[in-house]
């Protein structure tokens, strides 16, 4: 009786173990996924400006104009405030067919949602955004050229070096579960969710294509705000 007692209370205190054990490793995958999210976006010191050195009303597109907007973006408080009151836009995951799906795939990839980069910070992030919209769809491209080459085509589209990562293989990976549709073992139906996740991200780069423009005139806004509130004066505003 004793020894079956005994044999009875180790195995409960293995199961213990063994439950406590992977809830601490569940714990600490989460933790490192929180904390592998990639801060893709600058967050310097926002440089005091310096006096203006006379009177004379400048231009609106002058140097120091540009200079202000880049301080001001590379601030991150800052450029969220920016974001906030001039109510630029931002790229809407709910606004996609399969926003649960989305949003593992930006988990997965470390990324909180698709940063907005201005034009005057990053020309290549406009023209290849631009370049994914003209591309002929997944679906389209397996059909005509294999799933090999369409898979090589938007690996390549879909690779951002603004973000620091590369979207693809993670909508791959999601499309094989049932994130972008019911999971199947047919190549056309594996083809066809791949693809239904690509026009997801494809949708909300387009509507990251227009909030970075907006970004930017509201950055020369309040760059310009700020430039008269130290004393610059400006053509079309104080003269």
């Amino acid at each position: 009786m004793k020894i079956g007692k005994i044999l009875g209370i180790s195995a409960v205190v293995v199961i213990l173990a063994i439950v406590v054990y992977f809830a601490f490793i569940r714990k600490s995958k989460a933790g490192e996924t929180s904390e592998a999210k990639k801060d893709v976006l600058p967050d310097n010191p926002l440089p005091e400006i310096e006096p203006a050195k006379e009177a004379t009303p400048i231009n609106t597109d002058s140097p120091i104009v540009r200079e202000r907007m880049k301080q001001i973006f590379r601030n991150r408080q800052e450029r969220e405030n920016v974001i906030q009151e001039y109510s630029v836009p931002v790229a809407l995951v709910a606004s996609t067919q399969n926003p649960s799906g989305v949003q593992e795939v930006l988990t997965i990839s470390g990324l909180a949602e698709i940063p907005i980069i201005p034009p005057f910070i990053s020309q290549e992030y406009q023209k290849q955004i631009n370049d994914l919209q003209k591309l002929r769809t997944f679906e389209e491209l397996t059909f005509q050229s294999g799933f090999d080459d369409a898979k090589s085509i938007y690996d390549k589209a879909l690779f951002f070096k603004n973000l620091q990562t590369g979207l693809f293989p993670f909508i791959q990976k999601v499309a094989d579960g049932d994130g972008f549709g019911k999971k199947k073992k047919g190549d056309n139906d594996r083809s066809n969710n791949i693809s239904a996740g690509i026009e997801d991200f494809r949708k909300l780069f387009k509507q990251t294509l227009e909030a970075n423009k907006q970004l930017e005139n509201a950055l020369k806004d309040e760059a310009i705000k700020q430039l008269r509130a130290a004393g610059y004066k400006f053509v079309g505003y104080d003269s």
